[in-house]
């Protein structure tokens, strides 16, 4: 009896310990995929992270891409667009013609007794029909607009990507000065060298223009030196015009046509257009992107040519 016991005790123990054994051996097994599975999860998670940052770089990337392709079929349009203003300047227009005169002082001959007496006059340099002046100016839009889509598009959309886009300023001051030129003339402005002080400040304005981006650009702050002398620079310009519009209706008690109040009005809007655009990129609240207000220069630029041929057109059928 005592050996049989001493057996089953034995293989109680024995059945006791392969027990634990095979429970020590259930959990371990159990622990492996509790680990395999926490070490996919951060392996999925990395991988997870990786994939959001390469999407949110891809997705910058087609916003800028997009964005300039945007910009390039408004400036393929505008280009169109400036070939069919040209065609209605040539063909559509009134054959109107304006002197270009250089003023001056000259000898009164009608004055009495020996004294020489010096007197206002004017020197006629060149007849020129209106329609012909307006299609020159298109076609300097147009030239400096083709340019940008072909040769200089390259370091253009760089220049737009730094935030500093001195291509399109140039193009904005040319285009604006002679623009203005030929809105000054309507109105009345006659003098040539007036007439290219007015260019010159629209040009030095959109130059400030430029200095006002770059000088932001560098040093990261809010810099108004160059809004204001662009803004300041823009208002002298308008000046011969309007004094002679209004010296015209106070004087003389005589009006102008219709059609050269709208153009002197479209060309002092999209002046001040410029100017407002200018500062609401680079406000500290701007929140839009600069291809943004990039594409709005352009397009506000084109509304505006559009509106003066077109009052040209309708004033002149009418006259």
């Amino acid at each position: 009896m005592a050996t049989s016991t001493k057996k089953s005790s034995k293989a109680s123990a024995k059945t006791t310990t392969k027990v634990k054994t095979t429970n020590s051996k259930a959990k371990v097994e159990a622990k492996k995929p509790i680990e395999k599975t926490e070490k996919t999860e951060k392996v999925t998670e990395k991988t997870s992270v990786k994939s959001s940052v390469g999407n949110k770089s891809s997705v910058s990337k087609v916003s800028a891409g997009s964005s300039m392709d945007r910009l390039k079929a408004l400036l393929r349009f505008s280009s169109l667009m400036h070939l069919a203003l040209i065609g209605i300047s040539i063909f559509a227009l009134k054959q109107a013609s304006t002197e270009w005169l250089w003023n001056a002082q000259a000898r009164d001959l009608f004055a009495a007794g020996n004294k020489v007496d010096l007197g206002p006059s004017s020197e006629v340099i060149a007849t020129v029909q209106n329609r012909y002046v307006l299609a020159a100016v298109l076609v300097v839009s147009l030239f400096m607009t083709v340019l940008l889509l072909t040769k200089y598009w390259s370091r253009y959309a760089a220049s737009v990507k730094a935030h500093v886009s001195g291509l399109r300023w140039l193009f904005l001051g040319v285009s604006g000065a002679l623009m203005l030129e030929f809105a000054s003339m309507l109105a009345g402005v006659q003098d040539v060298f007036t007439l290219k002080v007015i260019g010159v400040l629209v040009l030095a304005g959109a130059m400030f223009g430029w200095f006002a981006e770059r000088e932001n650009k560098l040093s990261g702050g809010s810099h108004k030196l160059g809004v204001y002398l662009s803004g300041f620079v823009y208002a002298l310009a308008t000046l011969p015009m309007l004094a002679s519009l209004i010296g015209t209706t106070v004087f003389n008690q005589q009006r102008f046509a219709w059609f050269v109040y709208v153009v002197v009005a479209a060309s002092i809007f999209g002046l001040a257009l410029t100017h407002r655009i200018l500062r609401s990129s680079l406000s500290k609240n701007s929140k839009l992107d600069y291809s943004v207000y990039e594409y709005r220069y352009f397009f506000y630029d084109l509304v505006v040519k559009v509106v003066i041929v077109l009052s040209l057109v309708f004033g002149y059928m009418k006259v």
